[in-house]
This record gives structure tokens, sequence and C-alpha cells, in this order.
């Protein structure tokens, strides 16, 4: 009788596959979790660049709107011509509005602010705002021309 030997993988050969696999598991997993590190970070940055972008918008739409302002209580008071006020707030970490519909928390923080200031006969609005940790000095014209005043007054033109 001859003695049959089956075709099976020797220890050896399992050890070095099973290692091989081991490596091939622990590379996708630290691939993976880069990824997702990265991932996150760029939610993060693109967050805080729509949330910015969403602010300017917002109150370059609310100044172009208002034919007045002032200044209460440090918060900057917009007057319609519909007499309704929009105010804004500024924290360090954030920036209220707050009309008579809502209030709007943009999450941007803030580095230093300075509410309406004169230059050159023009009411400015400053805000440096840490946006990707970089500062992002912005001014805002609040003064509009008597045209624009006269027109929006009498003729409802925006």
């Amino acid at each position: 009788m001859k003695n049959k030997r089956l075709n099976a993988f020797t220890i050896l050969e399992a050890l070095i596959g099973l290692m091989l696999m081991g490596i091939i598991i622990s590379t996708t997993y630290t691939l993976f979790n880069v990824m997702n590190k990265q991932l996150s970070l760029l939610s993060h940055e693109n967050t805080q660049v729509l949330e910015y972008n969403l602010f300017n918008s917002t109150i370059l739409g609310d100044i172009h709107k208002a034919n007045d302002f002032y200044v209460l209580e440090d918060k900057l008071v917009l007057n319609n011509y519909d007499e309704s006020t929009i105010r804004y707030a500024i924290n360090k970490q954030h920036i209220t509005r707050q009309s008579t519909i809502k209030i709007d928390t943009f999450n941007i923080p803030v580095t230093h602010y300075r509410f309406p200031y004169q230059k050159n006969n023009n009411d400015f609005l400053r805000i440096t705002l840490n946006i990707l940790g970089d500062k992002l000095e912005t001014n805002y014209f609040l003064k509009k021309d008597n045209a624009q005043i006269i027109n929006a007054t009498y003729f409802n033109e925006n």
C-alpha cells in the first residue's frame, strides 16, 4: 500500500499567510484612520468658511436694506424703512443677529471689534475675525448717500 499524501499548507506557510494578512489589515486600518481625521478636519474648516460666508452675506444685506443705525448697549442696531430693527451683538466666540422674527447665531471667533467709528466722514464697523487660524479684518461701510435714502423712502427702490 502506498501512503497517500494530502496536499495542505505547512505551519510555516500558514504563519506567513497570517502575518501578511495582519500587515494588510493594519495598513488598511491606519489609512482609514488617517483619512477619517483628514475628513473631520476638512469638515471643520469647511464649516468655519461657510459660517463666515453666511455672516458676511447676511450683514451686507442688512446694511444695504437699513436706512439708519445706532449703537445701543454695545449692540449695533439697524433700522429698516418698514420699522423693523435688526440687532447685532458680538461676543468673543460668536455673533448674534436678532430680528423681529428670529435670532441667528454665527459661530465665528471674534478677536477684536469696534462699533461705528468715523473715517473721512463715513461710519464703519470693523470686526477682526479668527478664521482657520488666520486673522481676517473686515470693514463694513454703514452710511448711505442721500440719493439711496430718498429713492428707498419715496419710490420703494432698494
